[in-house]
């Protein structure tokens, strides 16, 4: 399956590109493998711009707003290019080329090249590539085996990115993955530096031992985003069994809240 059908993508395309109908006709009459000359011109053909805020699509499957016009071109036009072509062009790209080239994937049936070219980005010391290949899709969580997917949550959560934007992966949660959050969180603790707030919002899912004492602790944190997920979390345990502690606790905290947002989150 891919994360965009055919259909959608031609809605995007009437909806963002209709003024470059032209240029588009143009590179679908080289055909992909025109792409090896022409994907790095994209950027300048058909703009780095952003789609816009209006083109959420589906939240659990992929958001759109991440995505520039470049990104939907190249979508388009590699949509049924083959497996080698699209690893040649991300290995031989610019972070603007393999951006749109992750981007791409979604279009694509997932494969083996995908899971390839995914773990490749993961490699890559560059962060806007990674973003584009791990953030505001399911594409990764519906991929990556166990072991690969892990690494890149660990990633996301070494850069800060915002858990809501790693679209699935707590459909992929596990007490193994739990425990190396854990692990992540005492590590920077201890070094003084700032933990990734959504770690034990993720890590409910499938909570490890000490999962629920940690979460109990940042219920009380004085950082906003800390208590806005440690709620989070707790919401999540208690969907799972009844925990009389938990409750009393977010009772307490719905008492005691001043920020809005977690407010919300507290119902």
């Amino acid at each position: 399956m891919s994360l965009l059908c055919p259909t959608e993508l031609e809605k995007l395309e009437t909806a963002h590109l209709a003024d470059r109908r032209e240029a588009l006709t143009d590179l679908r009459a080289k055909g992909p493998a025109g792409l090896e000359v022409f994907l790095a011109a994209l950027p300048r053909r058909f703009g780095r711009e952003l789609l816009g805020p209006e083109v959420l699509q589906d939240p659990n499957r992929i958001d759109l707003r991440a995505w520039r016009r470049c990104d939907l071109a190249a979508a388009l036009l590699l949509a049924k290019a083959e497996d080698a072509l699209l690893e040649k062009l991300f290995q031989q790209g610019d972070t603007d080329e393999r951006q749109m080239v992750l981007r791409a994937l979604s279009a694509r049936m997932i494969d083996d090249a995908t899971r390839r070219i995914l773990e490749a980005a993961h490699r890559q010391n560059d962060e806007a590539v990674f973003r584009a290949a791990y953030a505001d899709s399911a594409l990764a969580a519906m991929a990556l085996d166990d072991e690969s997917l892990d690494r890149g949550i660990l990633k996301a959560a070494f850069l800060g990115i915002d858990l809501g934007r790693l679209i699935g992966v707590e459909n992929r949660a596990r007490p193994e993955l739990s425990a190396m959050l854990l692990d992540f969180m005492t590590e920077r603790e201890a070094a003084g530096r700032r933990i990734w707030p959504g770690s034990l919002e993720l890590a409910a899912h499938a909570p490890c031992v000490g999962v629920r004492s940690r979460i109990l602790g940042d219920l009380w944190h004085g950082e906003d985003l800390r208590r806005y997920h440690a709620v989070r979390g707790a919401r999540i345990i208690l969907g799972d069994h009844d925990d009389e502690e938990l409750r009393d606790q977010l009772r307490l905290r719905r008492e005691r809240e001043r920020a809005p947002f977690v407010l919300a989150a507290l119902g």
